[in-house]
């Protein structure tokens, strides 16, 4: 009984997991030291956090902008 509710658990999780919502942050600003801020969604945002001439603003190595929705004139098999 405890093994079938270890694996429900565990593909519960996984599936909970696997659902979580895109990185809708897709710049950082990087400093000279290294140190990053990856919470801009538009690049003006990331320009207008930038403190120093030293920083600069890079796209987000992690960015997921999820799957790609298909029109609906496509999904009707047109």
């Amino acid at each position: 009984m405890r093994i079938m509710l270890v694996a429900a658990l565990t593909i519960v999780g996984t599936s909970l997991a696997m659902a979580l919502p895109p990185d809708p942050y897709r710049w950082c600003v990087e400093r000279s030291d290294g140190a990053t801020n990856c919470y801009f969604r538009t690049f003006e945002q990331c320009q207008a956090a930038r403190k120093t001439n030293s920083a600069f603003c890079r796209e987000n190595l992690f960015y997921n902008p999820g799957p790609e929705r298909a029109s609906p004139a496509h999904r009707r098999g047109r």
